[in-house]
């Protein structure tokens, strides 16, 4: 005990503040399974509206102490995006829209969250204009049907928007993908290789997942 610098009253108290955060834990936990692509600080967030009422640095502690923080920067980070293919791309057709109005334009991308044992992969469809969350899926594995599982929920729960706007990586260039973007006559519409301004609002949401 004296070796490691702490008494053996300190021991117990290590163990019993543990032992204090569990029930803290469950309701972070029942948070992260309806939104597992909260971070911190959405879930301090949500937490508040359920009233209770923890500061983001308790729950930033609590979700450190059991592996729930979704990403660490001393990891080394996936690749989501290949756009070295030879699909067919599409051009930019959201930049000149002007005003959006909820329901007109969908935004997709693809993030990584730590899941305590590896990276997992999150696939994200959102309204540009509410910034509601319209469709999403997770796997451990980057295939283009996550991305197609992701769209297909927003699909089966909203009105078909009139752009879907993405980057120009392989899971949305493939045949699949846009065979159900053209069914639904949606138009797609893609950011430029490397700027990120292209796809300003799934850049904003991928920022705010990881915090």
């Amino acid at each position: 005990m004296e070796a490691s610098g702490l008494s053996r009253n300190g021991w117990y108290h290590k163990g019993k503040d543990k032992e204090d955060n569990a029930p803290a834990k469950e309701k972070i936990e029942a948070v992260l399974l309806k939104s597992p692509y909260y971070g911190y600080k959405r879930v301090a967030k949500q937490l508040k509206l359920e009233g209770v009422s923890w500061n983001h640095k308790r729950v930033y502690k609590i979700m450190g102490e059991y592996h729930l923080l979704q990403v660490r920067k001393s990891q080394k980070v996936p690749r989501t995006t290949n756009s070295r293919h030879n699909l067919m791309v599409y051009g930019n057709e959201v930049q000149c829209l002007g005003t959006v109005l909820p329901g007109w334009v969908w935004v997709a991308d693809v993030t990584y969250v730590w899941m305590g044992s590896g990276w997992a992969y999150l696939a994200l469809v959102m309204d540009q204009a509410s910034k509601k969350i319209v469709g999403w899926a997770m796997s451990m594995s980057l295939h283009r049907s996550l991305c197609i599982e992701a769209l297909n929920m927003g699909l089966a729960n909203n009105h078909a928007p009139r752009y879907h706007h993405s980057d120009r990586g392989v899971q949305y260039c493939s045949h699949d993908y846009v065979d159900i973007l053209k069914a639904k006559m949606i138009t797609p519409s893609m950011a430029a290789v490397g700027i990120s301004v292209d796809n300003p609002y799934a850049e904003s949401l991928n920022r705010s997942i990881k915090v």
